[in-house]
């Protein structure tokens, strides 16, 4: 550490420096309380681009706010500068899962051979010692009981005798796999063309599928900032907000499903009444959406993410409800003009794949048409049951 540091550091903790401008990395792991941090911005340069800062870094900074017997409460001021920080930037900052730690320690060939060569020290020892070692052995009984409770679990699932309809189910299993995996590589496709902001411009309407989500309709408001993983790390994953418009128990979480529980599904359905829905604000990722429409919503993107105006998601609302009152299913929006090859070839194997998922046919004495649609969770009238 430079002597320089060393002096203000000293100089901060008996008192006698007032102000202090520094940056996040200062008295890390070191006791320096202050009585109030302020934020002159809270995005910085991670040495390839600006981004927000990560829940941690904010922590790291703001946790010096607040001296313990002197302070009742530590004071934290943000800037804005002019520019207000929405709501969901601040909350995945101030709420979000910090970094964790990760071990950098790796077993080599060289790092074998010198530890057989000390005799007090066996190699065994050596990686029981490692940071990560020892944080897997402090999670061996969580995943112990994970493995039984999941051994549990699939003794008590039901399995399909073998037979017709057995066989039919995995094949439309598969099919709707492969149809999701293809349908992915579409939607990448759309945005990744040099259209995209058009194509997710504020007032698109899509259909929205993961755990949260069963073919909600929602509508795009604007891109979102990155989301950070669970590790503390930024997932390149492009995020949008949107407005979705779900029944109340969607809203209220009570459909939710695990990552596990997914069944692949494709194409979602777009015939879905708007009767009885609500709205919800929140922002996705784009695995996400399952299909983009060719329709379009008048509404005002910066009064319902900066401002939170219900008025505004209560006339966005209004506005697809009336536009849905006498149309059919949403369409999917045409994508003639996007030419890349890899694209083409997608979409192309996509909108072949489709007739093949509804040829089910099997004897009338089955009930494949249940069993498919208790599966997906929609109605089986598709199928052609001979």
């Amino acid at each position: 550490m430079s002597w320089r540091v060393q002096i203000v550091e000293l100089l901060f903790a008996r008192g006698l420096v007032k102000v202090l401008f520094a940056t996040e990395t200062f008295a890390m792991g070191v006791n320096m309380p202050a009585k109030c941090v302020v934020f002159s911005g809270i995005r910085k340069h991670d040495g390839r681009s600006f981004r927000d800062l990560l829940p941690g870094e904010y922590t790291q900074m703001a946790g010096r706010a607040g001296r313990r017997g002197l302070d009742t409460t530590g004071t934290v001021i943000i800037v804005a500068d002019g520019d207000v920080p929405d709501t969901t930037t601040l909350t995945t900052m101030l709420l979000g899962q910090p970094t964790k730690l990760s071990s950098q320690f790796r077993l080599t060939y060289s790092m074998i051979l010198n530890l057989l060569r000390v005799e007090a020290l066996r190699v065994e020892e050596m990686i029981k010692r490692s940071f990560s070692e020892n944080a897997a052995q402090r999670l061996l009984p969580e995943h112990q009981k994970k493995v039984n409770e999941g051994e549990l679990e699939l003794k008590a699932l039901k399995r399909l005798a073998p037979g017709p309809r057995a066989d039919q189910l995995h094949n439309f299993y598969d099919i709707s796999s492969r149809l999701v995996d293809l349908n992915t590589r579409v939607v990448e496709g759309v945005v990744g063309h040099p259209a995209a902001s058009k194509v997710m411009s504020a007032g698109r309407v899509v259909i929205l599928s993961d755990g949260h989500f069963t073919d909600s309709p929602a509508v795009v408001l604007k891109p979102a900032p990155l989301a950070v993983t669970a590790a503390g790390t930024i997932d390149p994953l492009k995020q949008y907000y949107v407005l979705a418009f779900v029944s109340p128990d969607v809203r209220d979480r009570k459909r939710d499903l695990s990552l596990d529980e997914i069944p692949p599904r494709w194409p979602p359905r777009t015939d879905l009444p708007a009767e009885g829905l609500t709205y919800e604000l929140v922002a996705v990722p784009l695995t996400s959406v399952a299909l983009i429409t060719a329709v379009m919503v008048k509404l005002d993107p910066d009064a319902i993410v900066g401002r939170q105006d219900r008025g505004a998601m209560e006339q966005a609302l209004a506005e697809f409800v009336g536009l849905r009152a006498d149309a059919g299913p949403l369409q999917e929006a045409d994508w003639s003009k996007i030419r890349g090859l890899e694209f083409r070839q997608a979409f192309q194997e996509r909108e072949e794949l489709v007739p093949r998922l509804w040829e089910c046919e099997v004897g009338p004495e089955d009930s494949f048409e249940e069993d498919v649609s208790r599966w997906l969770g929609q109605p089986g009238k598709n199928c052609e049951m001979s």
